[in-house]
């Protein structure tokens, strides 16, 4: 297969330096990933199967999906290592028009949608803490009141923005530094749990009884539900190939970042997910709806619940910097392609991000 390359010649105001290097690959891998969603989904997994055994296995079924799709965006960004990802790969196959509705599905809805998904996560996570609970509090009243977990999920929205703005650098040191410390904390809850005495082996041995899959068929379908909540922990390795114009040796850190990024994650995802259910039965992982915090709970009392909440929100905070320095690279490649305005094809001449379609996609 040929090399497709944008259709607009090379130009210094549609050129983004390769400044990211293996370690920012990597951290946007598995810091965009691990979100809120290993701290939670157990629950609905737990629900839908009733069992270790086959919570385990969709963990593993939804990685092994993820990583052949990360083993084939690792191909095409070797080969297309240019700002937008899959708008690149869409344009690439079936023309501008596919690519054109593509940006635009991502520039309107998907993106925006996905945001305002994790602010609002961070600010139901952050409410956990009696020093948050005014964001549960009405700010302005009227026809359309306004709550302050919305006033701050738009705050949280502009302040990574800004960060990226100043340079995918900047943002992606920012990822790094956070993505271990995300790991750090994640390892130690796993600690806790394993080395208390409150925990029992005999938990993984555990069911419940009237959990969604009852006879085969039911099985089936309930495994395709616990599936479906893996894929959706899983989700984000994708937002590396929106960068790929930035990144350094792309022909060898992209296939690093996004295989191995896949596999740091399912470790800590089946650690995480194995530390649970060690101090906890089936039926409270099932009854919890934030198992994670009910372990810690159990172990530490409630400064072990704060730990986790923390955890929770660094995690989420992380995630959101990945999602957003991912959300400007399509209309900057489409308006680079001449099928966007081409505003949003300028590089800032100091801090050489794509400074108007930055502004437009948060």
């Amino acid at each position: 297969m040929s090399q497709i390359t944008p259709s607009s010649q090379p130009s210094p105001i549609h050129d983004l330096p390769r400044v990211l290097g293996g370690s920012h690959a990597m951290a946007i891998v598995v810091g965009t990933i691990i979100g809120s969603g290993i701290f939670l989904v157990p629950t609905e997994m737990m629900k839908a199967v009733g069992s270790s055994g086959l919570v385990y296995l969709a963990w593993i079924v939804g990685g092994l999906l993820s990583l052949f799709g990360a083993m084939t965006y690792a191909e095409l960004g070797s080969m297309m290592p240019y700002a937008g990802g899959e708008y690149v790969y869409l344009r690439g196959a079936y023309g501008d028009r596919t690519g054109f509705l593509y940006m635009w599905t991502w520039f309107a809805v998907a993106k925006p949608a996905s945001i305002a998904s994790v602010t609002s996560g961070l600010a139901r996570t952050l409410g956990i803490f009696a020093v948050f609970h005014w964001l549960d509090t009405q700010a302005i009243g009227g026809p359309l009141p306004v709550m302050w977990s919305q006033i701050f999920a738009i705050t949280m929205t502009w302040l990574i923005t800004g960060l990226n703005y100043l340079g995918i650098k900047k943002a992606g040191d920012f990822q790094v530094v956070f993505t271990v410390l995300k790991a750090v904390l994640i390892l130690i809850v796993v600690g806790f749990c394993f080395s208390s005495a409150l925990g029992s082996w005999g938990n993984f041995a555990t069911s419940l009884p009237h959990a969604t899959g009852g006879g085969i068929t039911g099985k089936t379908g309930a495994f395709m539900i616990a599936l479906i909540a893996t894929l959706w922990a899983y989700d984000g390795w994708n937002d590396l190939t929106m960068v790929a114009g930035e990144v350094k040796q792309p022909e060898k850190n992209l296939p690093f970042a996004l295989i191995g990024g896949l596999f740091v994650v399912g470790v800590l995802f089946m650690a995480t997910n194995a530390a649970i259910q060690y101090i906890l039965p089936a039926a409270q992982v099932a009854a919890s709806p934030r198992p994670a915090v009910a372990a810690l709970s159990v172990v530490a009392g409630p400064a072990g619940a704060a730990l986790v909440a923390a955890g929770m929100a660094l995690s989420i905070f992380v995630t959101l910097n990945g999602t957003i320095m991912s959300g400007a690279r399509i209309p900057f490649a489409a308006a680079r392609d001449r099928l966007f305005f081409p505003k949003f094809a300028q590089v800032h001449p100091r801090f050489k991000s794509p400074a108007y379609s930055r502004l437009c996609c948060c």
